[in-house]
C-alpha cells in the first residue's frame, strides 16, 4: 500500500511538476539589462534633454585639431569620461569622428573607480541601458575572452561605474547598428598588459573601433596629489602633454615609465596602456581636444584634465578638382618622389646644423621640369598638426629651389610657431603644393572650392589660402572668403569692397602619395 501511495505521488509530481520543468528549459530566458547609473546626475535623464545636449556639444565642437574628418578612418579614441558639463565638449571632438563611420562592435577599455579586482570584469548582460536605448552587449566576443586569463564575469564591479556606461550615449548617437564590448580595468602591472593586450587584439579588426577611458591629471588636495603650485594651469598643461607625447607615439611602455616617474593622476593609465599596445602600426594619434575643470569653473585648486585623443588611417582622396597640370607642368610620379625627398634631405640635414648646398642638391636628379620657375608652397604636419606652411607665390626661382628654400622656411620661419628641433623631424609628414600663375578674379561666382587657392590684397594687408584647405575645412565659399580675409588679418566682409582678389590652382601631392 506504501508502495502504491508513492507512485501515485511520484505520478502526481511527474504531471505537475514536469510540464513547468520542461518549460523553463525551451523557453528563452529574459534578457538581462545593466540599467542607467549617471543618468539624471552625470547626464540628463530623459531622452529629449540628453539627445539635445549631445548634438549640441557635436555642432558646436571647438576641438584644435584641423584634421579633416572625411579623410580619417578612426582606429580607436581616449575620450574623458567626467559629467557631460565638464567633459561633453572633449568627448565631442573625438566623437565627432565617428559620424557618417560605420562599426559592427566597439571596445570600451575602462578603469574601475569603486571596485578593486585584478585583470578586467565583464558584466554579464545582455545591454546597457541609457536614456537613449539599449546598447547589445558583444556576448559573443565578452564569453570568447572571459576564457582567457585575467578576464572575469563581474557584475556587483559595473553596477555603479560611470567610465563604460558615459560613452554610450555618444556613440548611440553617432553610430547605428554596433554591439559592444565593455571592458573594466582593475588592477594590472609587469606583464598583464601584454597578456591582457593580447588577448584583445584577435577580436579588432576593420570593422572593429576601441575606445580608452580615461580623464587625465587629477590635481589638488582632494585628490592628494599637489606636486606643483602656481602657475597652476601652464604646469597642469605640460604634464598632461608628456603623457600625451608618449600616447600619440604609442610608446606604452614610455607612458608606463612616465607615469611611474612623474605619478601624473591618469585614472585610465591602465586602459590606455592596453589599447597602445593594441593599436596597428600603420596608424596615427592626434589630441583633437584638450582642457581642464578649472578652464570651465575658473578654479585651479582642484581640476581635472580632459584629453581627447584620435588614432586614425589616412584616407587618401583627392582634395582638388583640378590642377593636375599646371600651367603646362605635369609632374610624374619619380619628379613628384623627387621634390618630397629632396625636401625630406633638407629639413633633416638643416635642422641637425649640416649644409644645404649645391653639392647637396647635386646628389638628385633634377629634370629640366624642376628646373623650371615655379611658385610652391611646403606644409610641414605632425601628428596631423600643422607644424609650418611657407612658400613663394610667383616663379622666382626654379621649383626644386623653391622647395629646398621653403622646406627650411616652413620647418624654421613660419613666426605663427617655435622653430623645430631635429628630434621633431622623424613624426613630421611633408606636402608640397605646386601653383599655377595667380589671375585676378572679376566676380567671386568665379571661385570654384576645390579647385582654387586665393589671395587677397587690401592696402597693406594680405592673405593667401592654399586650394586644399577649404576643402579640408569643409568649407563653402563664402566661408572660404571670410576666413580669406582672416588669414590677412582684415575684416570679414572686407573682400565685399576695395580689395584684389586673385585665383590660382596647385599640383598637391604628399609623401602618403609619392
Amino acid at each position: 500500500m506504501k508502495q502504491l501511495i508513492k507512485a501515485v505521488a511520484v505520478m502526481f509530481l511527474l504531471l505537475f511538476v514536469s510540464p513547468s520543468c520542461a518549460k523553463a528549459q525551451t523557453e528563452k530566458s529574459e534578457p538581462t539589462v545593466r540599467p542607467s547609473a549617471l543618468a539624471g546626475s552625470w547626464y540628463p535623464a530623459d531622452f529629449q534633454t540628453l539627445a539635445k545636449n549631445i548634438n549640441s556639444y557635436l555642432l558646436s565642437n571647438t576641438g584644435s585639431s584641423s584634421l579633416k574628418k572625411e579623410e580619417t578612418e578612426p582606429v580607436a579614441l581616449i575620450e574623458p569620461h567626467a559629467g557631460y558639463v565638464y567633459s561633453g565638449k572633449g568627448a565631442a571632438a573625438g566623437y565627432s569622428y565617428l559620424s557618417g563611420k560605420s562599426y559592427d562592435r566597439v571596445i570600451i577599455i575602462a578603469p574601475s573607480h569603486y571596485s578593486y579586482f585584478r585583470g578586467i570584469a565583464i558584466a554579464p548582460v545582455d545591454y546597457f541601458e541609457t536614456p537613449l536605448g539599449r546598447a547589445s552587449v558583444d556576448r559573443q566576443t565578452c564569453d570568447a575572452l572571459l576564457k582567457k586569463k585575467g578576464f572575469s564575469s563581474n557584475l556587483e564591479a559595473n553596477r555603479q561605474e560611470h567610465s563604460i556606461e558615459i560613452q554610450i550615449p555618444f556613440l548611440q548617437t553617432v553610430l547605428k547598428d554596433f554591439k559592444i564590448v565593455p571592458l573594466l580595468v582593475g588592477d594590472v602591472g609587469g606583464s598583464e598588459y601584454d597578456e591582457l593586450a593580447e588577448a584583445i587584439k584577435p577580436f579588432v579588426d576593420s570593422r572593429t573601433l576601441l575606445i580608452a577611458s580615461s580623464d587625465f591629471t587629477h590635481y589638488g588636495p582632494n585628490f592628494n596629489y599637489v606636486p606643483f603650485g602656481e602657475p597652476v594651469k601652464e604646469n597642469l598643461k605640460k604634464l598632461d602633454m608628456g603623457a600625451v607625447e608618449k600616447i600619440i607615439a604609442k610608446d606604452s611602455d614610455g607612458f608606463i615609465k612616465y607615469f611611474t616617474d612623474t605619478g601624473v593622476t591618469i585614472c585610465g593609465r591602465a586602459p590606455i596602456a592596453i589599447l597602445t599596445r593594441i593599436l596597428p602600426a600603420d596608424c596615427k594619434g592626434e589630441l583633437v581636444s584638450y582642457y581642464t575643470s578649472g578652464d570651465v569653473t575658473g578654479d585651479f585648486k582642484s581640476s581635472v584634465s580632459y584629453a581627447t585623443v584620435l588614432f586614425y588611417k589616412k584616407v587618401y582622396k583627392k582634395a582638388l578638382t583640378g590642377g593636375e597640370v599646371v600651367d603646362g607642368l605635369k609632374l610624374n610620379t619619380d619628379e613628384k618622389k623627387m621634390l618630397l625627398d629632396l625636401a625630406r634631405a633638407t629639413l633633416r640635414r638643416y635642422l641637425k646644423g649640416e649644409s644645404v648646398d649645391k653639392s647637396f642638391i647635386n646628389n638628385f636628379n633634377v629634370s629640366d621640369k624642376l628646373k623650371q620657375k615655379r611658385g610652391a608652397f611646403v606644409t610641414i604636419t605632425k601628428h596631423g598638426m600643422l607644424r609650418g606652411c611657407i612658400g613663394y607665390v610667383e616663379g622666382i626661382k626654379p621649383l626644386y629651389e623653391t622647395i629646398v628654400d621653403n622646406a627650411i622656411n616652413a620647418s624654421t620661419r613660419d613666426p605663427r610657431f617655435e622653430p623645430m628641433k631635429s628630434s621633431e623631424e622623424k613624426d613630421c609628414d611633408i606636402e608640397i603644393s605646386v601653383l599655377t600663375v595667380p589671375v585676378p578674379v572679376a566676380n567671386v561666382s568665379e571661385i570654384e572650392v576645390g579647385r582654387d587657392g586665393l589671395i587677397i590684397e587690401k592696402g597693406w594687408s594680405r592673405g593667401l589660402l592654399l586650394p586644399q584647405v577649404p576643402v579640408e575645412y569643409g568649407w563653402d565659399r563664402d566661408t572660404f572668403l571670410r576666413q580669406l580675409c582672416a588669414k590677412a588679418g582684415l575684416p570679414s566682409d572686407a573682400w565685399k569692397s576695395g580689395a584684389k582678389i586673385m585665383k590660382f590652382e596647385a599640383q598637391v601631392f604628399s609623401e602618403h602619395e609619392k
